[in-house]
């Protein structure tokens, strides 16, 4: 029998954090397992295709990445915060209502606008183009409402088990192509086709009534003011957010420098994230999780923002002192001399993607207040600085004046969001500083390792392994002398996600980053 008024027995307090840590874990196990074969598709991408198609793919996946964006207008995100709320509550009616009007605007208004766009600019024979459209476009379209309501009942656990099989088969496929055919749009569609047939495996995750309303599409013009009140600024935030955080650069780098600084630029980027994508696993549980104890306990956002940015904080930081001056230092050896160019890009974009990391927890608290003009405001002024920054010198220095208009408008936007966000929980700029002060040391040892590696004379696998070894040692070491690490209850918390047999393995670990007498905030 449904529960229709009484909220969810599984989802107070201590129910949304053990989901939402329990969802980070297994997300972070996807992560750890398929980025390095991610990493190798990369890399043989870059090898087969060369720097200007690498470009070319790049670019056709950022022009359809926004399309997409636009074209959902902030319904999807909108009926996630609405549908978790609801859920947390017991109103299963609100949200298999929320589900069917998501699936109606896919079908209604998103579909048929990406079609438009994917037939305007991607080059491939009629009837690998028709696969596209069917599978890659009208199929997310129609089940594009299980990922939400995944997420709405709290199942990112089993979201990210599902993702860890689908990886596997999106990769395998993608080689395939670049073997076969060996072109950049023919890879963009099987990419595509691939991803889009992972989402089916989220069938056997959901719980029947709402599988059904995502197969049963609904008049999204019906729903309440105070949705589209929230969903119209949401999705123009997304817009404008897209833009901010992307590698959008490469439109512009398109149209006023070379192909060869599109790939460049493109590989700097996209190599950045796959340094930091097991950081940012961590964060997409967040966000139901956070919007639903908004709904039930809303005293607890002020801890649990401190230790979220606390994580955050550590988790990226061991990243980037850590990995990011080993992995730019292999770039000419792992992809060529051709992209040797973009080693130092690596470097920048990385310490400045993982600074972004940190907003997106804060978008979260955000977001739980339903406070989207709010965020499309700092996206507008976000934007406008990368925008302004890469006219101005995208010209002059080419894939460099997209590193630096980036890096410019993720500052602008984690500063903007971090600083608003803390004068809403009252909490003192000093507190927020020192939760996030191990992102900050971290960012100043990777640049001090690279800097100070161009001297070594070694090979560079073995630079990139010394260079990691001693940036690890050196944040830890800095983290625990100066009492920033984690609280006893942060790594508690996170204990609670692991398997009772590997707890023993993992306590000692994170106990390395645990303060024992953690500086008062």
């Amino acid at each position: 029998m449904l529960v229709t008024s009484d909220k969810h027995p599984d989802l107070d307090r201590a129910g949304l954090q053990s989901r939402a840590i329990r969802g980070a874990a297994w997300t972070a196990i996807h992560t750890f397992v398929s980025l390095p074969v991610a990493f190798l598709v990369n890399l043989l991408l870059a090898r087969v295709l060369g720097v200007v198609d690498y470009g070319r793919l790049t670019y056709l996946t950022m022009l359809i990445t926004v399309t997409g964006t636009i074209a959902a207008l902030g319904v999807g995100t909108s009926v996630l915060q609405f549908g978790a709320k609801a859920h947390t509550a017991g109103r299963t009616d609100e949200v298999r209502k929320l589900l069917r009007a998501g699936s109606g605007w896919r079908l209604l208004v998103s579909a048929p606008i990406v079609t438009l766009v994917v037939l305007a600019f991607v080059r491939l024979e009629p009837s690998f183009l028709v696969l596209v459209l069917v599978f890659g476009v009208w199929l997310p379209a129609v089940l594009g409402g299980l990922g939400i309501a995944l997420n709405i009942e709290q199942k990112t656990a089993e979201g990210a088990q599902a993702a860890l099989i689908g990886s596997f088969f999106t990769q395998a496929s993608v080689v395939a192509i670049v073997l076969t055919i060996g072109t950049a749009d023919a890879v963009w569609a099987g990419r595509t086709i691939a991803s889009a047939l992972v989402v089916t495996l989220l069938f056997f995750f959901i719980s029947q009534p709402y599988r059904s309303a995502v197969l049963t599409p609904g008049n999204p013009f019906r729903l309440s003011k105070q949705f589209w009140r929230f969903a119209i600024p949401t999705g123009l935030a997304s817009v404008v957010g897209t833009l901010v955080t992307s590698r959008s650069e490469v439109l512009l780098l398109q149209w006023l420098s070379s192909p060869v600084s599109v790939g460049l630029f493109g590989l700097a980027f996209g190599l950045a994230a796959h340094i930091f994508a097991p950081a940012q696993s961590f964060i997409g549980p967040l966000i139901p999780a956070v919007s639903g104890l908004a709904e039930v306990d809303p005293q607890a956002l002020r801890p649990a923002f401190l230790r979220v940015l606390r994580c955050s904080a550590i988790v990226a930081g061991l990243f980037v002192a850590g990995l990011l001056p080993a992995f730019s230092s292999l770039v000419p050896l792992l992809y060529g001399r051709e992209f040797s160019a973009a080693a130092s890009m690596v470097l920048v974009l990385g310490i400045f993607t993982a600074l972004g990391l940190i907003a997106g927890p804060i978008t979260a608290f955000i977001y739980a207040r339903l406070r989207g003009r709010l965020i499309l405001e700092i996206e507008i002024w976000s934007l406008s600085v990368k925008v302004a920054i890469a006219l101005a010198s995208i010209a002059w220095l080419g894939a460099w004046g997209a590193v630096l208009a980036s890096a410019c408008a993720i500052t602008v936007r984690t500063a903007m969001l971090w600083i608003h966000e803390a004068r809403h929980l009252r909490i003192s700029r000093r507190d927020s500083l020192f939760s996030g002060a191990p992102l900050f040391l971290a960012s100043l040892i990777a640049a001090s390792l690279w800097i100070g590696s161009m001297w070594v004379a070694d090979t560079p696998v073995l630079r990139g392994m010394g260079t990691g070894m001693v940036g690890i040692a050196g944040l830890v070491l800095l983290v625990r002398f100066l009492r920033l690490g984690l609280k006893t209850g942060d790594r508690d918390a996170i204990l609670q996600a692991v398997p009772l047999r590997f707890r023993p393995i993992f306590r000692p670990l994170m106990s390395i980053l645990v303060s024992t007498e953690h500086r008062q905030l």
